[in-house]
């Protein structure tokens, strides 16, 4: 690689609050790509921005953004988190004719929830991760999984228990 240059923002928003029934948490995390450029040992630029580049780079979308919701009392706190990853673009070659297209990889967003309750010396939470169960997008380009496991949530719903002792 000869460089690479890049452009955006990040934006990060905070706000909390105390409310008849407890406090509100509000983070909002997002993140544009106004510029990606690799630029190659000869000279040849890549363009990243809104691009998924299965050789190596991977998934570079313009927008991601993160909000979550957070609601605590004494002994108890709900939180609710919202995950989207903008479309992308990709190349990919027709494996019978040597020929390239491009096609949109869709955009994903997530849904998770959990619920916490704190005890003297134990904290017990339960919560779903992906809870509409949203598959990731389909890229034509992508691996064994037909999509881009390092950016997209690839498990599925899952639902979980956790426990915590203090010592």
């Amino acid at each position: 690689v000869g460089g690479v240059d890049s452009s955006g923002v990040d934006i990060n928003v905070r706000y909390a609050t105390e409310l008849e029934f407890g406090r509100l948490n509000v983070n909002w995390d997002s993140t544009f790509y106004d510029t990606y450029d690799k630029t190659l040992a000869d000279g040849t630029v890549q363009e990243h921005a809104g691009w998924y580049l299965k050789d190596g780079d991977g998934n570079f979308p313009e927008w991601k953004h993160t909000l979550n919701l957070g609601l605590t009392q004494d002994d108890w706190s709900v939180q609710w988190s919202t995950r989207f990853i903008d479309e992308v673009e990709e190349t990919w070659t027709v494996w019978w004719s040597n020929t390239v297209g491009q096609r949109t990889v869709d955009s994903q967003t997530i849904h998770d929830a959990r619920f916490t309750y704190y005890m003297d010396n134990l904290t017990a939470t339960i919560g779903v991760d992906n809870i509409l169960d949203e598959e990731p997008p389909y890229a034509a380009s992508g691996f064994n999984d037909n999509t881009d496991p390092r950016t997209y949530d690839t498990n599925g719903r899952h639902v979980y228990l956790s426990l915590g002792f203090k010592f």
